[in-house]
């Protein structure tokens, strides 16, 4: 990652697919049930043993045979913890030889039991049942795509970021693919873009790549897409190959903007940030329209869904494979935190964390759906 920011920031400062006819869904105003999420468990320890003890979580998953993955950016590491809490093992350690890590981004695992890991100037490939590493791919001339989600088989979904000659600017190229492992080049490209670059604002690599989808995998291999956007409030699906075969939009929805604590909140949590992935001070000015959708997922009956970055405590909306919107789904928090909280929601079932917990450290929680009586 510090290659990458490096990489960006230095050359800045110096210098749709067709196919198959889709499932379309427009407004979706009717009234549904609400159900609330509940904690049921959870692992983490302010002090005592370290193997509860979290330095900074960036990611979550359940693996195949039901175990919780917790990627720990400020260590470097992968823990593995059974379905009760139960620590198993770690995966990585903070270096920079063979297995080793250092300011670790995202990860991913695949449905063939990959795990891979973007990190600072390579991408980090383990075997998850056994934690063997295989091997380590360079960056090279240009960074490879960050993981955001694991597919089927062995390839993932990620988004690849490349500067472009340009006359008097900095263009980026943005393409979000299904990639095979050690190759910058998709095998399949779902959304590209192009934006300019603005020296005095790192911001754009929070909105055109770290933070500009949110993707999930549905259970048939449909990748559900929903760009980063304060003015539509739309996923996109697409199979394998690239056709899309679902939209879901809504115009029901109000932009809301953020107010100027959540502006100034949001700037230094990327400033802060980018400093943690070795990219020094950089200036970040966000967009100040809160994204309607910050969130997808794959819940345990394979129904999508969708969480609504506008609003103050986490809440998703829950569709089935046609469109239909069935419920929503809450999960209540203390006054002014829900943006704070990262929710999972996966086959395996839903966990969380919050990026600034009120109690002063970090944990992992078990969430299960209270549905009403």
């Amino acid at each position: 990652m510090k290659y990458f920011i490096v990489f960006i920031t230095t050359a800045v400062l110096v210098l749709s697919c067709g196919g198959e006819e889709s499932q379309q869904v427009s407004t979706q105003i009717s009234e549904v049930p609400s159900s609330e999420l509940l904690i049921v468990d959870s692992i983490g320890v302010e002090m005592g043993d370290s193997t509860y003890m979290f330095g900074s979580i960036e990611g979550l998953a359940y693996a195949a045979d039901g175990s919780i993955v917790l990627l720990d950016r400020a260590f470097s590491r992968i823990m593995v913890y059974s379905p009760d809490g139960e620590f198993l093992r770690q995966i990585g350690r903070e270096g920079d030889g063979p297995g080793e890590m250092s300011l670790t981004v995202l990860m991913a695992l695949t449905g063939n039991g990959d795990l891979l890991i973007s990190q600072r100037d390579a991408m980090e490939h383990f075997i998850f049942a056994s934690g063997e590493w295989i091997t380590e791919y360079p960056r090279g001339e240009t960074p490879p795509p960050f993981v955001l989600q694991g597919m089927p088989d062995s390839k993932f979904v990620g988004v690849h970021m490349d500067l472009l000659p340009g006359d008097g600017s900095f263009v980026a190229a943005v393409v979000l693919g299904i990639y095979e492992p050690g190759n910058n080049e998709p095998v399949t490209v779902l959304e590209e873009h192009s934006v300019e670059i603005n020296p005095m604002n790192a911001a754009f690599l929070f909105e055109n790549v770290i933070d500009a989808y949110s993707v999930t995998v549905g259970n048939d291999g449909t990748v559900y897409v929903a760009s980063r956007s304060g003015t539509e409030y739309a996923v996109t699906g697409f199979n394998p190959e690239g056709e899309i075969v679902f939209e879901l939009l809504r115009d029901d929805i109000e932009p809301v903007e953020m107010t100027e604590e959540e502006l100034q909140e949001e700037k230094d949590f990327m400033e802060a940030r980018l400093i943690s992935m070795g990219a020094g001070e950089q200036r970040c000015s966000p967009d100040p329209v809160l994204p309607m959708i910050s969130g997808l997922g794959t819940g345990p009956e394979g129904n999508l869904w969708v969480r609504r970055g506008n609003v103050p405590d986490p809440l998703f909306d829950v569709y089935n494979a046609s469109g239909e919107r069935l419920r929503t789904v809450s999960l209540q928090v203390e006054p002014g935190q829900g943006r704070y909280w990262n929710i999972s929601v996966q086959p395996g079932g839903i966990l969380a964390y919050s990026d600034n917990p009120s109690h002063g450290y970090q944990k992992v929680y078990m969430l299960d759906i209270r549905y009403p009586e």
